[in-house]
Parts: structure tokens; C-alpha cells; sequence
């Protein structure tokens, strides 16, 4: 089947949506919901771009707050996303729906 013609995303487990986001070099694009205001929030980014890293680090471990590190897209800049507040995926030409 060809990616195109995907009619029904496919349903995946938090954990499988982390592991996509992290191995996906591509542009990648997710719906989430911020933690900050609880608001639905969709982003397109990358991972693995080092533009922009001092060497110094984050003060905090992103993986022990439960986020992903990423590159957004549309601002050029570093940002994280909450893995408990992932809902959609679209990594690859594939469509995924994340499930508890």
C-alpha cells in the first residue's frame, strides 16, 4: 500500500510514538497538548540538529520531566514536547494516533 492512499492512521502506544520521534531524522509533525495553558498545539520539527547548541546543556534532564528535545521548524529554535500530551503523529508519510 502506498503511503498516499493511508486512509485510517495507525493506532500506536506512547512509547512507539517517542521511539519514531526520536529515530526520525526527517521533518516530522505533531499534535500535543502544552502544559503550560493545556492547549492543543500542532508542530512541525526535526531532531538531531545541533544548530544552536552552546555545549553547556539543559540545567534539568528532559527525559526525567517526561520530554522530547526538538528542533521546531517554524521559530528555528530548541523546544521540548511533553510525551504524556501527545496525541497525533506524522512521521515518514505515515499517520499515527497515539493511544494510552
Amino acid at each position: 500500500m502506498d503511503n498516499k492512499e493511508q486512509s485510517e492512521p495507525i493506532r500506536i502506544s506512547r512509547a512507539e510514538a517517542v521511539d519514531i520521534i526520536r529515530h526520525s531524522h526527517k521533518i516530522t509533525s505533531a499534535t500535543f497538548i502544552k502544559r503550560t495553558t493545556g492547549l492543543s498545539r500542532v508542530m512541525r520539527f526535526r531532531t538531531g540538529v545541533s544548530i544552536g547548541v552552546k555545549g553547556s546543556g539543559l540545567p534539568y534532564s528532559r527525559a526525567s520531566k517526561g520530554l522530547i528535545g526538538v528542533y521546531d521548524m517554524a521559530v528555528g529554535q530548541h523546544r521540548s514536547i511533553a510525551i504524556e500530551g501527545l496525541s497525533k503523529l506524522s512521521a515518514n508519510g505515515v499517520k499515527y494516533v497515539i493511544e494510552d
